[in-house]
């Protein structure tokens, strides 16, 4: 990005919200590439495989040293021979709740980001050690959707532009389509969560993958893919 470059933003989406008034402890717990939404609060605790799938490293160390109030655990599960402990990551083995177990009692807020296996089994955990469902929230995202192949290729066109792109099963979603087409539309996580590739659909039909139904009218680019010739707006 160069300096002068118009950028777009939209409000943020989500249920990541920590409260504005109280000063409940704050806990985030990350998977792998999970982690990117909590770069920067007081205390977080992540785990991925190894030193080469350890996303924002570098960056996530230099808060450690730039935010006093900025506590990070990190836990690889399978760590190389050239991982060091204690430099690279804490502790070897899965992500458990070890690292907060001094904040339990202090009834914490819990925010988890990771695959739905990871998800689903930290929030066992944190309810077997007494914390409460309300406190604790969660963000799922899965692999990449599966773009039957028996679909045809279809024309998009961006309402009121004259621009439009061809969508093919082997482009994957639209959103893929209009990457691949040179077309930037608005995205985010790319995992159906964070809406921000939330469009109008003008005229014609989608399918959002992954068995959910989508919304009459509106479509996520990210998940969804043309049942016929289409028209989106933003």
């Amino acid at each position: 990005m160069l300096f002068g470059e118009k950028v777009q933003i939209e409000s943020p989406k989500g249920i990541f919200t920590p409260p504005l008034h109280g000063c409940p402890p704050l806990i985030f717990f990350a998977a792998g590439i999970g982690i990117a939404p909590f770069i920067g609060s007081s205390r977080s605790a992540r785990g991925c495989r190894n030193g080469g799938e350890h996303a924002f490293a570098r960056r996530l160390r230099e808060l450690t040293d730039l935010l006093p109030e900025f506590e990070l655990v990190t836990a690889y599960s399978a760590p190389r021979a050239q991982d060091r402990p204690l430099d690279d990551y804490d502790y070897a083995g899965r992500l458990d709740l070890s690292p907060i177990g001094s904040l339990l009692p202090l009834s914490p807020l819990v925010y988890l980001r990771g695959l739905p296996d990871f998800t689903t089994s930290m929030t066992s955990r944190l309810l077997e050690r007494g914390v409460p469902r309300f406190d604790i929230f969660t963000e799922a995202f899965a692999p990449p959707p599966v773009v039957p192949r028996m679909l045809e290729a279809q024309t998009v066109r961006i309402f009121d532009s004259d621009t439009s792109f061809i969508w093919t099963p082997d482009l994957s979603t639209l959103l893929d389509a209009a990457l691949a087409a040179g077309l930037s539309l608005p995205s985010g996580c790319r995992v159906g969560k964070c809406e921000s590739c939330l469009m109008r659909v003008v005229d014609g039909n989608v399918a959002q993958l992954g068995g959910e139904d989508s919304a009459t009218g509106q479509c996520l680019t990210c998940q969804s893919v043309p049942l016929s010739k289409l028209t989106l707006a933003f």
